[in-house]
């Protein structure tokens, strides 16, 4: 199950800040060639934490770009997504 197609978005502040609220599923955070972390919930108030500092790996692999997918049952997609992308980073 990988990500819908869909353009990347560029991981910074001002994009992350328009994504619309409450916004519930998965997300996909990487750079060219590696994927960084695989996390879900509520998408723009997650990507606000992780901008913020709240993960020292994810900050240290520095990002720089987004995918998303809206789904009901994140907790399947997560475990199945971080079996596809191996990211560097893990809860």
């Amino acid at each position: 199950m990988p990500f819908p197609q869909q353009a990347p978005q560029v991981f910074a502040r001002d994009v992350v800040s328009r994504l619309a609220d409450g916004q519930q599923g998965v997300f996909g955070l990487f750079r060219p060639g590696t994927w960084v972390y695989i996390g879900k919930g509520d998408i723009k108030a997650q990507l606000k934490s992780i901008l913020g500092g709240s993960n020292a790996c994810i900050g240290k692999q520095n990002p720089t770009h987004f995918v998303t997918m809206i789904i009901g049952n994140a907790d399947a997609a997560v475990k199945q997504l971080i079996k596809e992308t191996q990211p560097t980073c893990t809860d």
